[in-house]
């Protein structure tokens, strides 16, 4: 068993500028280059092999997306989470859609809130409001990202944060 999400990864021009944009400072921890990505699902403790055969089944023509705003999740405790905004498809919302019907067949149960797809750049505490404040009143220009495959991660916690490992890609069409 492992911790897995299924993510769409991003081209390292897109990351390179995502990641100038994050806040830093005291209280605030960028995330790093490897684990910007756009989450379709987190599964939590699965078996990959069986998440696997069934992404096998999830099939989509390429399409784009365009990441561009920025904005802020903040938690019960204050912290936030800065992220880079996703313009609105129906593509993605669809492959978001026929990725949890697929993961249905390995008892993945499917958040009921809304889907918000969003690339995560920091988590800041309640403390470093200043940087999250200079952060949510920045802007960020548009980049399209080219969809042409999902990726299945692995997450092991650690005392540094996560760390994700790709363990699978589906086959480009």
């Amino acid at each position: 068993m492992s911790r897995c999400f299924v993510a769409i990864e991003l081209p390292a021009e897109v990351r390179v500028t995502l990641l100038a944009r994050a806040p830093s400072g005291d209280g605030c921890r960028p995330v790093r280059d490897e684990q910007l990505h756009v989450t379709l699902h987190f599964l939590g403790e699965r078996d990959p092999d069986a998440v696997i055969a069934a992404l096998r089944g999830v099939a989509f023509a390429p399409f784009t997306l365009r990441v561009g705003g920025l904005g802020v999740f903040e938690g019960q405790d204050h912290d936030s989470s800065c992220w880079a905004g996703l313009e609105e498809s129906d593509a993605l919302l669809a492959l978001h859609r026929d990725v949890g019907r697929a993961l249905a067949a390995v008892g993945f149960e499917a958040e009921t809130r809304p889907y918000h797809p969003h690339v995560t750049l920091a988590r800041c505490k309640a403390s470093a409001s200043a940087h999250v404040e200079a952060f949510r009143a920045g802007t960020l220009a548009p980049m399209d990202v080219p969809v042409s495959e999902i990726a299945l991660f692995e997450s092991v916690l650690g005392p540094a944060g996560p760390t994700y490992t790709r363990i699978w890609a589906s086959p480009h069409p």
